[in-house]
Formats: structure tokens, C-alpha cells, sequence
């Protein structure tokens, strides 16, 4: 999980000049600045925070066990077998999105405007 913890440096590094630049901006007296650079210190916090607590709730999922039910799927993609034979598609039933182009009398109808 050491991955998380590293892709958070930069926006660490960017809150950490924000900051720099509100303490500029505040030695200059520059109120508009200052508004603009909290903004994007406040952005880059929020930032850091969300992936805290993603960092936490992977450790926290890592650190449990599988479910019992995937333990033997666990690596291995499941064969099912498929043996029933009574089938035929025969049935009547129609599948979804299956138009049947026998059951009309006009093979071409022109485009009409109702």
C-alpha cells in the first residue's frame, strides 16, 4: 500500500507552495491573492484527505480475509458445464431485439410522415 502514500506527494508539495505563496501574498498585501492561493491550498488538502482515507480503507480491506464463497475462484477463471441438451430453440420463444422480416406482406415501406 506503500504506492498510495507516494502518489500523495505532490500534492503535498503543492499545498506546501500555496502555502508559500499566501505568505507572500500576505507580506505584499495582496487580499485578492491571498483569497485565490487559500483556495487552492484548501483544494490540495482536500485532496490529501480523500486519498487518506482510501489509503485507509484499502489497508483496512486488505488486512481481512477473502469470503469463504471465493476461496475457490480464487486465481482460476470457473468452466461451466453446460450438458442440458432439451433446448432446441424451437420453442416459440423469441429472443430480445429478433425482428422477423417473414411476417409482413411489404418488403419496402417508404418513409411516411404522421
Amino acid at each position: 500500500m506503500d504506492f498510495l502514500l507516494e502518489k500523495m506527494d505532490p500534492m503535498a508539495r503543492r499545498a506546501k507552495a500555496a502555502v508559500a505563496e499566501i505568505e507572500k501574498a500576505i507580506a505584499e498585501k495582496d487580499m485578492s491573492s491571498v483569497i485565490s492561493h487559500i483556495l487552492a491550498a484548501e483544494n490540495a488538502l482536500q485532496m490529501l484527505k480523500s486519498d487518506a482515507s482510501l489509503h485507509s480503507q484499502l489497508v483496512q480491506k486488505a488486512d481481512t480475509s477473502p469470503t469463504p464463497a471465493a476461496d475457490r475462484f480464487l486465481g482460476v477463471i470457473p468452466q461451466y458445464q453446460n450438458t442440458d441438451i432439451q433446448f432446441t430453440g424451437l420453442e416459440g420463444e423469441t429472443p430480445l431485439g429478433f425482428s422477423r422480416h417473414g411476417r409482413s406482406n411489404r418488403h419496402f415501406t417508404p418513409h411516411r410522415v404522421v
